[in-house]
């Protein structure tokens, strides 16, 4: 038996031990979320790698307190899965990363619509006093902007300093595996057809961001001066993407893209 279809199994039986079943559906739906934040946290290793620059997640979700010894059984195996994430994104992480969950019952008004609040730490307080070489701190890049000209979409404009944005139809939608959920952080609505659910993603590579057509049904270009330049789909090279550019997903709907700092 894979290690992902023993997962799935203790989750099941997880869920059947929580006293609410909607509280246990909740969580269940909680750790797509979570592995999507966990991803959305790695950082340029200064080549074409990836790094998952913190040591310590301390990751607190809210839970009625009856029912927090089943969800303690529930979520048991959440670290592990975080572990499959970043070896998934062939990202390294640090030999002895550390994940805290933690179960509260008053749910923060910061928190938004989540059911979680994730904390990422580079050292633990008052650890060993041997000497040890401290990596500096990730370079902080600027947000790229968008601005949704042409499409219907819940939110006409985003502002993201993200390693990897995905673009598509719908928000959240299931992954293509079923084995969760692909979270789109620029999204159409659902009668925008011809945009497809995981249409594109925009890399960020050092300094330079790149865009890939994930093999959508109608298309992905990038207008540029009156030029369209037509990705090829689920091509590994990408193409730049300049401060001003305008991303066409399908036909017609248009994104504009401002890069801070461009050049």
């Amino acid at each position: 038996m894979s290690r992902l279809v023993k997962l799935e199994k203790l989750l099941e039986r997880g869920l059947d031990k929580l006293r609410r079943p909607e509280t246990g559906r909740a969580l269940i739906e909680a750790i797509p979320e979570v592995l999507d934040d966990v991803e959305d946290h790695l950082e340029p290793s200064g080549g074409r790698g990836k790094v998952f620059p913190y040591d310590r997640i301390v990751i607190a979700f809210h839970v009625a307190e009856a029912d927090r010894a089943a969800a303690r059984g529930l979520m048991k195996d959440l670290p592990e899965r975080i572990q499959e994430r970043l070896r998934s994104r062939a990202a390294a992480a640090p030999a002895a990363l550390a994940v805290e969950m933690r179960f509260v019952s008053t749910l923060r008004s910061d928190w938004g619509q989540r059911l979680f609040k994730i904390r990422y730490r580079r050292a633990r307080e008052g650890a060993a006093a041997e000497p040890r070489v401290v990596a500096p701190p990730p370079e902080r890049h600027p947000p790229v902007r968008f601005t949704v000209l042409r499409g219907r979409t819940g939110e006409k404009e985003h502002s993201l300093a993200l390693a990897r944005i995905n673009l598509g139809r719908l928000e959240k939608v299931a992954s293509a595996n079923g084995r969760g959920t692909r979270k789109n952080h620029v999204w159409f609505a659902a009668s925008e057809d011809t945009v497809s659910r995981a249409h594109a993603r925009i890399e960020r590579v050092d300094d330079q961001y790149l865009l890939f057509d994930e093999g959508s049904a109608s298309g992905t270009r990038v207008l540029r001066h009156g030029d369209d330049i037509e990705l090829m789909p689920r091509s590994s090279r990408g193409v730049r993407l300049m401060d001003g550019d305008r991303i066409e997903l399908g036909k017609g709907c248009v994104i504009e893209i401002r890069i801070d700092g461009e050049a």
